[in-house]
This record gives structure tokens, C-alpha cells and sequence, in this order.
């Protein structure tokens, strides 16, 4: 993936969802009551942001680009 590539509508789209499902998850986090369950919350948030900008930077989309809204 290039530069150019996300200028594509369907891709954008795709890496703003799956990044703005990170930050609810976060949210949603700081909700729970417990802190154990806040803690495992926050955790697979992150886990699934690392190998979300693995996936991405595999296709060359470098992490210095920015999403702009």
C-alpha cells in the first residue's frame, strides 16, 4: 500500500474503524467497576493496536501517516 492507497474511500474507511474501535475499547475500560476487568480490557486494546499497525505497516503504510478526519 502506498501513499496513494489511501485515498481509496474503502481503505480509509477501514483503518479509521478499526482504530476508532480501539479508543471506544479503551473507553469502555475506564466504565468497568472492576479494576481487574479494566486491566484485561486495556491490555487486548493494546494488543490488538500492535498487531493492527503490524498488519498495516506490512503494506506499507508507514506510522508516521496520519489519518486526518
Amino acid at each position: 500500500m502506498d501513499a496513494s492507497a489511501l485515498n481509496n474511500p474503502r481503505l480509509k474507511a477501514l483503518v479509521e474503524v478499526t482504530f476508532r474501535a480501539t479508543y471506544w475499547c479503551r473507553f469502555w475500560a475506564q466504565l468497568q467497576l472492576k479494576m481487574e476487568d479494566q486491566e484485561l480490557i486495556k491490555s487486548s486494546c493494546r494488543k490488538m493496536e500492535m498487531v493492527l499497525l503490524k498488519f498495516f505497516r506490512n503494506f506499507g503504510w508507514g506510522a508516521a501517516w496520519r489519518l486526518t478526519l
